[in-house]
């Protein structure tokens, strides 16, 4: 069950195709950035947070490139909510993780300082 709500409307799906997915995540995505364009960073992460708890939890098929480009763009968005706001640790983690996830490998954590 894919659930998203913001102030102005609520929708609850029961079953969701991927196409509509993409959609919905997407929604949230811009939703976040907007937030954060305008200065409201933790709204911004709770969407950015939100969405990528609603990630598929495997990839397959044909919108499995979408949905990596989209879980590396709010992976992404949330490393810039986490460092706009001070959290450098959490911000340190997720830019880790965005490089695991695109596939980059350092050869030593030794070049990304704490």
């Amino acid at each position: 069950m894919l659930a998203y709500s913001t102030c102005r409307y609520s929708v609850v799906i029961v079953s969701v195709t991927p196409s509509l997915r993409l959609l919905l995540l997407n929604k949230l995505l811009e939703d976040g950035n907007t937030l954060f364009k305008k200065g409201s960073l933790s709204e911004a992460s709770h969407r950015y947070q939100y969405a990528l708890r609603r990630l598929p939890s495997s990839f397959a098929g044909q919108h499995r490139p979408i949905f990596e480009q989209l879980q590396l763009h709010l992976l992404l968005n949330l490393c810039r909510c986490k460092r706009k706001a001070g959290l450098f640790d959490e911000a340190v983690d997720l830019a880790e993780k965005v490089l695991n996830v695109s596939g980059v490998r350092r050869s030593s954590k030794k070049k990304l300082p704490r």
